[in-house]
């Protein structure tokens, strides 16, 4: 019982880290900083630089499927997914021209 709990908690906190790295991973080059793309998204390239982080993802996420059972894929890419997410919500939360409408 103990075992199955130890062994519980070390999958979470070994799902978070691959989840943090695989992110990090996505802002180490400045092309496929979600931030930045979001940042100019004003004009209408978005498309083209959004495709950079979509090649990245779909390559990350073929070498997990190729790894990983499906239970333990899943789970990290839920992290993963989960991850990028907060980065996109962080940046909203902080735009100055959000802060009104969301505090509000």
């Amino acid at each position: 019982m103990v075992e199955a709990v130890l062994l519980r908690s070390k999958f979470r906190d070994w799902r978070q880290a691959i989840g943090e790295k695989l992110a990090d991973n996505s802002r180490m080059q400045s092309a496929t900083k979600l931030k930045k793309i979001i940042q100019s998204s004003k004009g209408p390239d978005l498309r083209s630089r959004m495709q950079l982080l979509k090649d990245q993802i779909s390559t990350t996420i073929d070498r997990l499927h190729t790894v990983f059972g499906t239970h333990v894929f899943v789970a990290i890419c839920r992290g993963y997914w989960n991850r990028m997410g907060q980065d996109v919500l962080g940046f909203l939360e902080n735009r100055k021209d959000n802060r009104v409408w969301y505090k509000g």
